[in-house]
Parts: structure tokens; C-alpha cells; sequence
């Protein structure tokens, strides 16, 4: 059995068209962990986005080789997930942001170790063109 596992966040910041959505986090699992295996006993981690609608997207995997050790002693992590990497959804009301909830997820293998809500992601849709009036006459 793998011993508990939480995940504390420490810092978001959201992606811009210039620079990645950053998370900084640390774990509450330091026993066991070698340099290999930033994560243990996580394999992978992964980032969902829940938007305003109920929509939930999951982007890649991450595994330890994603993970950036800030402070060199094993105790706060960070991940840096590419601007072109983040979900997009298409805008479909007038008004609506695409603001969606970031949540880092934490797995072992198959088995759901835990989450954390990181932080909230603006501005994540395409087509932010200003939507054309919709008609209310039946189609001919």
C-alpha cells in the first residue's frame, strides 16, 4: 500500500501569451523519495481545467521529469505547462470569459491518490472575435 500522499499548492500563475501556467507545490510525502522520483509515491500528475459551463479537461501527463525542484532540498516543485499545451474551448455565449478551475491531480499507476485546486485560468477560449448576432426567425 502507498503511504498517503497530499498535494499543498504554493504558487499559480496563469498562462499569458508569452509565458506558461506555472504551479509551484510540495508534498506531504518526503520518506522514500530517491532523485529519481521526485513524485513518490505518485507516478504522474496531471492539471484539469473546469470551466464556467461543467466542462472538465485533463491536459498531459507529467511525470518526474517535468517536475523542477525550486528550492534543491526536496521540499517545494514546480511544473511549467506551455502556453500551446493548456485546453482551449470555443466560446459559445455572448459575455462569457472561458475562465476555468486548475486542479493538479495525483496518481499512482491506476490508482487516484488526490488534488488540489491551484488557481483560475482566464481567457482560455478561441475564437474571442466579437460572436455574430443570432437570428430568431425559423430556417427556411
Amino acid at each position: 500500500m502507498a503511504p498517503s500522499f497530499r498535494l499543498e499548492p504554493r504558487s499559480f500563475t496563469p498562462p499569458s501569451d508569452h509565458e506558461p501556467l506555472r504551479v509551484s507545490f510540495s508534498t506531504s510525502c518526503q520518506k522514500g523519495r530517491g532523485e529519481g522520483n521526485r513524485l513518490y509515491p505518485a507516478t504522474h500528475l496531471q492539471l484539469s481545467y473546469r470551466f464556467e459551463d461543467g466542462a472538465e479537461m485533463f491536459g498531459k501527463v507529467l511525470t518526474a521529469r517535468d517536475v523542477y525542484d525550486e528550492t534543491g532540498g526536496g521540499d517545494r516543485y514546480s511544473i511549467a505547462v506551455p502556453r500551446r499545451d493548456v485546453p482551449l474551448v470555443r466560446r459559445t455565449k455572448e459575455g462569457s470569459s472561458a475562465t476555468a478551475a486548475v486542479t493538479l491531480h495525483a496518481w499512482k499507476g491506476e490508482t487516484y491518490l488526490g488534488n488540489c485546486l491551484v488557481g483560475e485560468a482566464a481567457g482560455l477560449s478561441f475564437g474571442d472575435e466579437p460572436l455574430a448576432p443570432r437570428r430568431h426567425g425559423r430556417a427556411r
